[in-house]
């Protein structure tokens, strides 16, 4: 019962294999929440990591024998938690209403598509919010929905045309609460996370490789060209690559970086290693620049592009440090910092205080809203 989805859940009931605590789950939610738009299946059992955290915590704590017996009810006891803790979203944390855990008079609400364009003479132009990317054309800047960006005067594209042809290079760049999409004049597509940068030339016409530099976090769909390798440089390492889907996490405050490979081969060096990275496998690169592969949990590595924040064993700093980066907000820390793993799962277009009220089931750690300053508390 522990590893129960939703589309599950609902299929028991449809069947008439449901317990008798399932269906009144089930009907809870449904009368609570019927003639309004029903929550997709990540957000129906969205607390359902942290609540079985809850219990194996307390299992950690016990003798041997004392915690065989208590995994013989784990199953149970997630469930009936699990249930009063839905009951409790649908309720409670759906209508806004505050609880012990999280103090705040108003809310932050989430970031959203954001960025600049910054053109080889400096010029800055602040991207529509209202479009989900820019491509980047050897005659034309627009916008995805192939519109123009518009902010632009005709003699300024003349320019941005002449230094293409000499290899000057671009920037992408977000800020804090924002992301973006970009499309580079190979055709590669870019996502960038919060709080990035991706540096470019204005035309890969000419060059032997295609070279870009990544501060930040981005996903990318490298377009094929067997002749033309596709590198992306960070702090710590050079990603190679002919054509392929995979993910860099490569923020300078974090004390690692992530690559995450979906689709094809990569080629990753460092000053002092080199490796191949197969798809499903993540290679992290450490402080001393050695790489460490690893079978990587795609949800978990990807949720930021797919609108989640996703946790699986993280401490707080780390996951306020994600936080920080989408809600654009200061985060201290007031006496001791709290130890507890975490692990959950809740869409990154909710309100603030509806991610930290899911933090704070655990029980070991409380938050307090200043405008934008949190504080996190045990």
């Amino acid at each position: 019962m522990n590893k129960l989805s939703s589309e599950a859940l609902l299929e028991k009931y449809h069947n008439l294999t449901a317990t008798s605590e399932e269906r009144a789950l089930v009907e809870a939610w449904y009368f609570k929440n019927q003639g309004q738009a029903l929550p997709d299946s990540e957000h129906f059992l969205e607390d359902h990591f942290l609540i079985k955290d809850v219990v194996l915590k307390h299992a950690r704590s016990k003798s041997k024998k004392d915690t065989q017996g208590l995994r013989k009810i784990a199953a149970a006891a997630i469930f009936l938690l699990l249930s009063s803790s839905i009951l409790y979203y649908f309720f409670n944390v759906g209508n806004n209403n505050n609880n012990d855990n999280v103090e705040f008079t108003k809310d932050i609400p989430a970031g959203k598509n954001g960025g600049s364009l910054i053109l080889p003479n400096g010029r800055v132009i602040k991207l529509s919010n209202s479009k989900n990317g820019v491509v980047i054309a050897a005659d034309l800047l627009s916008y995805d929905d192939k519109t123009p960006v518009t902010d632009i005067k005709k003699a300024e594209i003349d320019a941005y045309l002449a230094n293409a042809k000499q290899h000057e290079s671009l920037q992408l760049a977000t800020a804090n609460g924002q992301t973006y999409q970009l499309t580079l004049p190979d055709g590669t597509k870019v996502w960038l996370n919060a709080s990035s940068k991706l540096t470019f030339p204005a035309s890969f016409n000419g060059q032997t490789e295609r070279r870009v530099e990544l501060e930040g976090e981005g996903y990318f769909e490298v377009s094929k060209n067997k002749t033309h390798p596709f590198i992306v440089k960070t702090k710590r390492q050079d990603v190679k690559v002919l054509g392929t889907h995979f993910n860099i996490h490569a923020y300078q405050i974090e004390p690692k970086e992530v690559t995450t490979l979906t689709e094809g081969l990569v080629a990753i060096k460092t000053l002092k290693d080199q490796q191949i990275l197969n798809p499903n496998y993540q290679a992290i690169v450490l402080i001393d620049d050695k790489i460490e592969l690893t079978a990587a949990n795609l949800k978990y590595n990807l949720a930021w592009k797919n609108g989640y924040f996703r946790f699986n064993q993280d401490d707080i700093q780390e996951i306020m440090r994600r936080i920080s980066r989408w809600y654009d907000i200061d985060v201290v820390y007031e006496g001791e910092i709290s130890q507890e793993k975490f692990s959950g799962n809740i869409s990154s277009s909710k309100n603030i205080s509806q991610v930290l009220r899911m933090l704070s089931y655990s029980q070991d750690v409380k938050f307090k809203i200043e405008g934008r300053r949190v504080t996190v508390k045990k």
